[in-house]
């Protein structure tokens, strides 16, 4: 495996670690249930996590720098030791870009390459919603939600995937989120923890990302992020997106 291409999985599976509401009244057990889920709704974010990698066969520990703007953009700047960027990566509504500072090196994938790489459905708006801890589709009438003695569990049928949303009575926020592709079964599972206030909104400073899929000669593959954030701040205009590949960097 290439750095280069090493650097696309760790990055692809990191996106894969006042309150906004969405308000509805689906049916359960034939009766009407008011669920409130606390959205992390903002215009700007800046964030600093580190993160741990292990996908079986490579281990990695490392710092990013994180800033997005909502629905628009995501920008990390990656850093495995001593404060020196290695990578820095541009996630925008049409591709990812990751530029490798080590091997002089870049890469721009579509959502579509990247979709067919994983067996799986990835796109800007579930790397956001992975990233923020909020539901990556909104609840619709016809999706089950049941009460249960700690959460609300919602129920969605999208396509060929499943999904598990499980919200807590006391956060009322995205505690765990379980992804299943019917044709592949491969699962996308999400745990989030240690949900602290930024201003007035919820945040999980601590997410749990596993993937297993299919790997390379049709082998089960199993790929788990954690992601501790350090620092999260929002609505500073002044936060900039820097992102230039310098011509003599060689594109793979």
């Amino acid at each position: 495996m290439s750095n280069l291409h090493f650097k696309l999985i760790v990055v692809t599976a990191i996106l894969l670690s006042a309150c906004g509401r969405n308000i509805f009244r689906p049916a359960v057990s034939n009766e009407p249930v008011d669920l409130h889920i606390q959205e992390f709704d903002f215009d700007l974010l800046s964030a600093k996590a580190r993160f741990k990698f292990d996908n079986g066969k490579n281990d990695l520990k490392a710092t990013a720098n994180i800033r997005i703007k909502k629905d628009s953009a995501i920008w990390m700047s990656i850093s495995p030791s001593m404060g020196i960027e290695a990578a820095r990566a541009l996630i925008t509504k049409d591709s990812l870009t990751i530029i490798d500072r080590i091997h002089k090196q870049y890469v721009a994938i579509t959502y579509d390459k990247l979709s067919e790489k994983y067996n799986f459905k990835i796109d800007y708006d579930l790397i956001q919603s992975v990233l923020l801890g909020n539901l990556s589709n909104p609840i619709l009438a016809n999706d089950k939600v049941t009460k249960k003695p700690s959460h609300f569990l919602v129920l969605q049928d999208r396509g060929n995937v499943k999904m598990e949303n499980y919200i807590g009575f006391e956060t009322l926020k995205l505690e765990r989120a379980q992804w299943l592709d019917i044709p592949t079964q491969n699962t996308l599972i999400i745990n989030y923890t240690n949900f602290q206030l930024i201003d007035d909104l919820v945040f999980p400073y601590e997410n749990q990302i596993i993937l297993s899929y299919i790997g390379t000669e049709d082998t089960p593959a199993n790929t788990q992020i954690n992601i501790d954030y350090s620092k999260a701040e929002i609505g500073d205009k002044r936060v900039k997106f820097p992102f230039n590949i310098p011509d003599k960097y060689e594109r793979k």
